[in-house]
């Protein structure tokens, strides 16, 4: 009968085994995935996933090129190669002389999803996050890394209920007591996301004054809750495509302020333009009622 490390042995060698032979193995393809979803969001042109062609083989003697997880055919008509994780230099250079400079990009999507210090389990997004983060076409989130604050943002759960800990997907993310025993060496004077259900069943009197607190604050003045949230993946390394982004590319663009977030305003580098389409817009259509003069004054003004 086989250990706990003997155990774990075999699944790294099974891993890879798999891995060198076939697509990525279930428990490393959410990160791929991720990626691929965040590709099509920031709309940088066609994305062809080679997660299938582990290698390209050929008909001479040549060793085989060892393909990035991404190939994308931008706009322009260049080749851009996406490779998820560092370490792999070697191979992207071979494949960008291959191909005869194409660029090739690493990115990361880190600490997406963290664990939770305490139980040592992945966190999982939660039903709004994947319902948002999908609706590509009606919900043009142009560039995620802000938070879902749980106690004001969510549809599934009352903050009643959140705050007795119902959905299993809230993180706290502050202080903890350091008698919090965690399966994960952590430091204390920082804050971790963890599972709010996991604060409540170890009952930290640290993390539950503060929730109790904010919660408090937000009733008295409205000031929102943010220990208790939920994160949107994000991608980083891709800065060198998303600077190729035009104006006609971003869906919301000429609807200031966004109409689907208006986060995304804050990203957007069209802003300025943005905020005259939409002026205008306004003033043309006024322009068809009553309000003429009144619009022609402001069309001059605008410009």
């Amino acid at each position: 009968m086989l250990g706990d490390s003997d155990n774990s042995k075999a699944r790294r060698k099974l891993d890879d085994y798999f891995d060198s032979l076939l697509p990525k193995t279930g428990g490393g393809l959410w990160g791929e995935l991720i990626v691929y979803l965040y590709l099509l969001r920031r709309n940088v042109g066609y994305v062809l996933p080679m997660l299938l062609n582990q290698r390209i083989l050929t008909g001479m003697d040549k060793e085989p090129l060892i393909p990035p997880d991404f190939l994308i055919i931008t706009y322009d008509g260049s080749i851009v190669g996406v490779e998820v994780g560092g370490g792999k230099e070697t191979q992207s250079g071979r494949f960008s002389a291959a191909l005869r400079g194409c660029q090739m990009v690493t990115v990361e999507n880190p600490r997406v999803p963290p664990r939770c210090p305490i139980c040592g389990k992945k966190t999982l997004f939660c039903p709004k996050v994947i319902e948002d983060f999908a609706d590509i076409e009606n919900n043009p989130l142009l560039h995620v890394k802000k938070d879902i604050l749980c106690i004001h943002h969510c549809k599934y759960y009352k903050p009643e209920d959140i705050l007795e800990g119902l959905c299993p997907y809230t993180l706290y993310w502050g202080p903890v007591s350091n008698r919090v025993k965690p399966k994960q060496k952590i430091k204390f004077e920082v804050s971790y996301h963890y599972h709010y259900q996991c604060i409540r069943n170890i009952k930290d009197k640290v993390a539950l004054t503060t929730v109790s607190e904010q919660y408090r604050r937000f009733r008295e003045s409205g000031r929102n809750v943010t220990v208790l949230k939920m994160n949107y993946p994000y991608v980083e390394g891709l800065e060198t495509l998303e600077e190729k982004v035009t104006e006609d590319q971003i869906v919301c663009y000429g609807k200031y302020p966004c109409p689907v977030d208006r986060r995304n305003c804050e990203f957007c580098k069209f802003l300025e333009k943005c905020k005259k389409v939409t002026e205008l817009s306004k003033i043309l259509q006024d322009l068809k009622g009553l309000n003429r003069s009144e619009s022609l004054e402001k069309l001059k003004e605008l410009f």
